[in-house]
């Protein structure tokens, strides 16, 4: 049975009477590519909105990074008895707001993906209606079930996942490289430097 889920999953689910061979990693980009250009067309306003919380996450977790500074030296440097409650509850507050715009965004995301599962599962039952029943007798109900949810739900995960990639991880990552180079831009340049470096030493240890 030939299951082409991320191949095929714009147009619906392709499936034969023979087992093909798996595809080369040089078949791999252009499946990703349809599945991204067409389901991320079609849902493009529910992605901007949840792009939209990861900016605000990626933002909170830049300011919590960028206080701790002026905390350290408001209370434990200058001992100023107003740093104590005002960073405390700006902290707290900054946490807040990261933790349910997070939520939101986890929230939107996952309505999309059960929207474009849906989707996907209707286009395989409504083929696997098509197919005669020397298929059905080749292969077995439990294969099918299981290639049936599991190609679904690895198209509606690949989405997901390149979404918060490329939304929230990667504004997060801009952001705190923002703060390190404004705040000490001379260990900016250590770290960028020596990082890569022990990080290559350590993999080649372990």
């Amino acid at each position: 049975m030939e299951v082409q889920v991320l191949s095929s999953a714009p147009a619906g689910m392709k499936l034969s009477h023979h087992m093909p061979k798996p595809p080369p990693n040089t078949r791999v980009l252009p499946p990703i590519k349809r599945i991204l250009n067409e389901y991320g067309r079609t849902h493009w306003h529910k992605y901007a909105l949840a792009t939209a919380f990861m900016v605000v996450v990626a933002a909170c977790t830049t300011l919590s990074a960028w206080l701790m500074k002026d905390l350290t030296n408001s209370i434990f440097v200058d001992r100023d008895p107003g740093s104590i409650m005002f960073f405390p509850a700006l902290i707290s507050a900054v946490f807040i707001t990261k933790g349910v715009f997070a939520y939101l965004q986890e929230v939107t995301l996952a309505k999309v993906g059960m929207r474009i599962t849906a989707d996907l599962q209707q286009r395989i039952y409504d083929h696997f209606l098509s197919m005669d029943l020397e298929f059905y007798r080749r292969w077995s109900s439990g294969d099918l079930v299981a290639r049936f949810n599991a190609g679904a739900t690895n198209a509606r995960l690949l989405i997901q996942h390149v979404a918060v990639s490329l939304g929230r991880d990667l504004l997060t990552v801009i952001g705190l490289c923002a703060v390190m180079i404004f705040q000490d831009p001379i260990m900016f340049i250590l770290v960028l430097v020596t990082a890569p470096l022990a990080a290559f030493a350590l993999r080649q240890l372990i």
